[in-house]
Formats: structure tokens, C-alpha cells, sequence
């Protein structure tokens, strides 16, 4: 376990699974009040874009292997967005605290 994964807390109720495809998916709100880091788990490889409004791409947004469990910074204010290398895969994501 990072250093970074010892400080943070799950903020309950939050969690989100984002159908995502070949065409960016955005989630539908900004994260919530207190979030300064988002846990994600994608089923396929998946880029992902975390900012407020861009979308993600294969050019130059972050990528995520399939099945790999990642922790990433992230403020309230910002939203996800993600492009899956396969027609057919699921983002998980899970603001935490700390």
C-alpha cells in the first residue's frame, strides 16, 4: 500500500461506474464536496481525463490498464471523462478524502 492510499478515506455513497466505449464518456456530475482523490478500476484499458469539461483521448490522456486499481488526485470541482480501447467497458470510481 502507497503512502498516498494510507491517508485517504472513502466518502460513502459516492461511487460511480461509467459505461465507456470507443467514443469519450463523461461522467454526469462533478465529484463531491471534500474529494481529493479518486480511486478507479477499469474492465478494459481505458484513457482517462481528469479536468473540468475535456474529454478524453487516445493522444493524450492518462491510460489505464484493464483491472489495475489506481488512485489519482482529484478536486471537487473536476469531472472524468473516458475513452476504452474495446466497444464495451466499465469504469469504476470511488471519491476519497484525507
Amino acid at each position: 500500500m502507497s503512502v498516498f492510499q494510507t491517508y485517504l478515506q472513502w466518502m460513502g455513497g459516492n461511487g460511480q461506474a461509467l459505461s465507456c466505449g470507443t467514443a469519450s464518456a463523461t461522467v454526469s456530475a462533478a465529484f463531491p464536496t471534500g474529494t481529493s482523490a479518486i480511486r478507479v478500476i477499469a474492465t478494459t484499458n481505458t484513457w482517462i481525463e481528469i479536468t473540468s469539461g475535456a474529454s478524453a483521448s487516445a493522444n493524450s490522456s492518462g491510460f489505464l490498464p484493464a483491472n489495475t486499481i489506481e488512485y489519482l488526485p482529484a478536486a471537487a470541482s473536476n469531472t472524468l471523462s473516458a475513452l476504452s480501447a474495446a466497444s464495451n467497458g466499465t469504469l469504476y470510481i470511488k471519491p476519497c478524502c484525507g
